[in-house]
């Protein structure tokens, strides 16, 4: 796990960017440029799965995404978690100009604030079959049959698999509840050992529940996104609103899951 003391610092997860045809990934591109780039002392926390499918093969990037790389790499300072769409970068990438992959959790300071961030999902114990093929997927015998077959091959294959993926989940009812109450008992465990906050990806919920949990929500419905402050008003969670000076809040205090009612009022 990584320690890092940061300033003023921007998280995001479940971007699920899928190339330049993609309405959210220019979206994405566009909140680069409006909410990080202009400001020199802000870190971008990206709480996996940038990506829709990225298995890391070698030394290629998916040219659909180099783009997104290329932008991430001149920013001054952004630290990528890997989730379970994104296998292998923290390898491949490691450090390219301010983009820097991690592949485990980090534990933040900014200001007063302890804040655990992790992709999440690893969280649930009782999901086997999400914990088996993480392992899977990180084995060496898996890397070496991949480097065999191509990076475009996995990825093409990997693509279509996720886009299956996503239509099983079934929206907003197919959120995984088992998941969050796992979610909520691990923050409850974390903040008892001084820790102020644990924010977590990959359930595609968002709210900040008394626990301590922050959920982040996704790019795929919500647009969503966590602001930490080392001074002022330190902890809010917003919705990007492109061409706007300031995005509107979501939240500044812990009420729960957030619903997509509210988000309209």
């Amino acid at each position: 796990m990584a320690e890092l003391s940061l300033g003023p610092t921007f998280i995001v997860s479940d971007l699920h960017l899928r190339g330049p045809d993609d309405a959210n990934q220019k979206l994405f591109l566009r909140f680069l440029e409006e909410r990080i780039a202009p400001h020199l002392d802000r870190t971008l926390v990206i709480a996996g799965d940038l990506f829709d499918f990225w298995y890391a093969v070698g030394d290629e990037i998916p040219e659909a995404y180099e783009e997104v790389i290329e932008r991430l790499s001149t920013l001054p300072r952004v630290l990528w978690l890997e989730g379970n769409h994104d296998i292998g970068q923290s390898v491949l990438l490691g450090e390219r100009g301010g983009l820097q992959v991690l592949a485990g959790s980090l534990l933040l300071t900014c200001g007063s604030l302890r804040v655990h961030v992790c992709h999440g999902d690893q969280l649930d114990r009782q999901d086997y079959g999400q914990r088996f093929l993480r392992k899977v997927l990180e084995s060496q015998g898996v890397r070496a049959l991949a480097a065999r077959i191509g990076s475009q091959r996995v990825q093409s294959l990997g693509t279509k698999l996720a886009s299956r993926s996503r239509g099983r989940q079934g929206g907003l009812e197919g959120r995984d509840r088992a998941w969050l109450r796992q979610a909520e008992l691990d923050a409850q465990d974390r903040t008892a050992q001084a820790t102020d906050l644990c924010v977590r990806g990959h359930g595609h919920f968002l709210g900040w529940w008394p626990s301590g949990l922050i959920c982040l929500g996704d790019w795929l419905s919500f647009y969503s996104y966590l602001e930490l402050q080392p001074v002022g008003q330190p902890i809010q969670l917003r919705r990007y609103l492109p061409g706007t000076n300031t995005d509107p809040l979501l939240s500044s205090s812990a009420v729960g899951e957030l619903s997509f009612s509210e988000l309209a009022e």
